[in-house]
């Protein structure tokens, strides 16, 4: 009996994966289709244009059956946001000033703190 259940125990775990060169190899693999996907949907919505579920899945590592991580939606300019400060090195409440590629400006409710 114990061993009947151990083995089922082992079956709904899946393929174990140790921790090895193989294994690191494709899990820098799939993060890299991960960022491709997300860079794919922030350069879409700065062109006003929106991906669906299908064209982001296209972007997939390709033999990957593991479901995708969701790829948060990018900033818009206005929103509310909780962001740390460069110099103060503490997050502060402020809102999104302009959305570029390589980063955001937000505007702190703080004035002292300024953008």
């Amino acid at each position: 009996q114990p061993r009947k259940k151990w083995r089922d125990v082992r079956k709904a775990l899946g393929k174990v994966r140790r921790l090895s060169i193989p294994f690191l190899r494709d899990e820098r693999i799939r993060l890299e289709y991960h960022r491709n996907a997300a860079r794919a949907k922030v350069e879409a919505n700065l062109k006003g244009q929106t991906l669906n579920k299908e064209e982001i899945e296209k972007l997939a590592a390709p033999n990957d059956t593991a479901e995708l991580i969701p790829i948060p939606e990018p900033f818009i300019v206005g929103q509310r946001v909780l962001a740390k400060h460069p110099s103060a090195k503490r997050a502060y409440v402020g809102s999104v000033l302009t959305v570029s590629k390589l980063n955001v400006r937000v505007q702190f409710d703080d004035p002292q703190l300024g953008s």
